[in-house]
């Protein structure tokens, strides 16, 4: 190998911001190097690979295709799962992986990706707004948490009953004053000052207000919120 020794030289390498190495993606030419001035980051050419597919340095280039992750920024060579829309030729190998391991339709789930348009495009799962779990098997599961449920009985007055009734309280039924009479709806019971009334049963169910609650057995954390991304 040859000795070189520089003497009142200076060195300068190819530099950008991320968003402009992004856009141009330029491919660097073996042993060339590439530095990120507003991320502190650097690269190194192989003469092949084109900027958006290189490691950068300290970063490891094992990751197989499919490889997921939570970052607080999306790394060279990842794409964000977002559910958005890319190109079957760009990211040939990722959409060819999906396809492989069966995890694409035309109408996905969280999990799956989708066909796009059918011929050029894909899209990616969106994670967004999801935590993931272990499982045996891939598969996602809806957010919910305990139901909240109550009952009382009591006599409510005759004029629309189910009418006056609002948010987590519903009408379940009449009512059983005592172990031998169940009130029926044309029934009335004279009250000590006169009035009339139907004995009713008045449930309480969270369920009534609003879908989410009876969904699940679980309650959902607090969360620190990363970005998901796939390797591709």
């Amino acid at each position: 190998m040859t000795k070189h020794t520089f003497s009142g030289s200076v060195v300068q390498h190819k530099t950008g911001t991320a968003a402009q190495w992004t856009s141009v993606n330029p491919t660097l030419a073996k042993g060339e190097i590439g530095v990120e001035i507003d991320a502190g980051r650097i690269k190194i050419g192989d003469g092949i690979t084109a900027w958006e597919n290189l490691p950068y340095i300290g970063q490891s280039s094992t990751a197989p295709v499919g490889h997921i992750q939570q970052q607080y920024i999306v790394e060279s060579g990842y794409l964000a799962l977002d559910g958005s829309t890319y190109s079957r030729v760009t990211y040939a190998t990722l959409w060819t992986w999906a396809q492989a391991n069966n995890l694409a339709a035309s109408s996905p789930n969280k999990y799956q990706f989708g066909t796009g348009d059918g011929s050029t495009t894909f899209t990616v799962p969106n994670h967004i707004g999801r935590i993931w779990q272990g499982a045996a098997t891939v598969g996602y599961t809806e957010a919910g948490i305990p139901n909240i449920t109550g009952k009382a009985n009591g006599l409510v007055g005759i004029d629309g009953v189910e009418s006056n009734l609002d948010g987590c309280f519903g009408y379940s039924g009449l009512a059983t004053i005592n172990s031998s009479i169940s009130y029926k709806d044309d029934i009335d019971v004279i009250t000590g000052n006169n009035s009339k009334e139907k004995a009713i049963l008045v449930q309480f169910d969270a369920s009534y207000n609003s879908g989410v609650y009876g969904k699940s057995a679980t309650v959902q954390p607090s969360t620190i919120d990363v970005i998901p991304q796939i390797k591709y």
